[in-house]
């Protein structure tokens, strides 16, 4: 690289040879060649018509929560900056509320809470970013970003131009999007929600609700919502802080209604949720944990030993080594069951 391209690097703050063990969840050891938060819409845009300049590639990075880093990261890593929060009347007495990619997701949760808003309340204690949720239509708890959605703001690299899209234009499905489709393409800036008004609650999730019956109170609200699904997720989901991870690993596959008859009928003690076109969606943590593999360690790397959806590393364990298990425990469903599962977090 030439030095005036260098120098451009300084003055635009990025760092060189960054480790990257502190921004991924499981903690793996890498490197990102360079390193920078850009902090505004102009910073990026800078960042990033250099690095098409230069021929370098560009690695977006959210919280970190939903990446196996299996090697050093070449090129340009961008983390976002930007972090504020705002609020705008909408009908019916609703409001929207617009965050900023780089705030934490959580954060907005709480925030839209403590304004008195419900509507993202099952949605507490997820990972990642604001810039993140989208990408791959996060959910938990019967709720998913798409069913709050109202728009977002991104940069489009392609055409180079800053663009609005609303849910149709957005291709939401099941743990996907237009983003993870054309990944590279879309740098998410801000994402605007409805909250607040009639937003209902939503309790019929099982565990949820098993959950908020044993309370005291008949009367859930979205605060009592959220501290359950906190509660919920708290017993289920280690805390990355404690043991890496990056919650969970795989999706729940959706199969016809006749394979989910021909599982189920060998298999009595299937876990599935029926969906509304006649399909069925499967407990991946289910088919996993039947298989024995709950607890299971190879190594540095394992299945958490409550929940089998959760993959860990107990300290010095790398990318290649979680593939591996990941690659096991997948034959293993799919020679039990005739079922392909599929990997939520992005391998780098």
């Amino acid at each position: 690289m030439h030095s005036s391209a260098e120098q451009e690097l300084q003055r635009l703050g990025v760092q060189r040879g960054v480790p990257m063990v502190e921004y991924n969840t499981f903690g793996f050891n890498a490197q990102a060649e360079y390193f920078v938060t850009a902090n505004d819409e102009d910073h990026l845009v800078a960042l990033l018509d250099l690095a098409t300049d230069q021929n370098l590639p560009v690695f977006l990075l959210g919280g970190g929560s939903n990446i196996v880093l299996t090697r050093d990261i070449p090129g340009i890593t961008v983390r976002l900056g930007n972090r504020d929060i705002r609020y705008t009347p909408a009908p019916d007495g609703q409001m929207q509320v617009t965050a900023d990619a780089g705030v934490n997701w959580h954060d907005l949760v709480m925030n839209t809470l403590e304004h008195g808003h419900q509507g993202l309340e099952n949605l507490s204690l997820i990972p990642g970013t604001v810039g993140a949720a989208p990408v791959q239509n996060i959910g938990a708890y019967g709720v998913e970003l798409v069913d709050r959605f109202c728009s977002l703001r991104a940069w489009h690299r392609p055409s180079r131009r800053f663009l609005t899209l609303g849910r149709e234009d957005c291709e939401f499905t099941y743990r996907n999007s237009r983003f993870k489709r054309e990944q590279g393409d879309w740098v998410v800036m801000s994402l605007t929600l409805v909250v607040g008004g009639d937003t209902p609650l939503v309790l019929e999730y099982p565990s949820l609700a098993e959950h908020l019956a044993a309370g005291t109170s008949d009367n859930a609200t979205a605060r009592s919502v959220s501290q359950a699904v906190i509660s919920v997720r708290s017993t289920r989901l280690p805390d990355p802080a404690v043991i890496g991870n990056a919650g969970s690993f795989f999706h729940n596959p959706i199969v016809s209604g006749s394979e989910h008859a021909r599982i189920s009928a060998v298999n009595s003690g299937l876990v599935s949720y029926p969906l509304p076109d006649g399909r069925f969606k499967l407990a991946a943590g289910w088919l996993i944990d039947s298989l024995g593999f709950k607890g299971v360690r190879r190594g540095a790397i394992g299945v958490h030993e409550r929940q089998a959806l959760v993959l860990v590393n107990h300290g010095g364990g790398t990318g290649v080594e979680l593939l591996a298990l990941v690659e096991e425990i997948r034959l293993a469903v799919r020679e039990a069951y005739g079922v392909e599962l599929t990997v939520e977090p992005l391998i780098v």
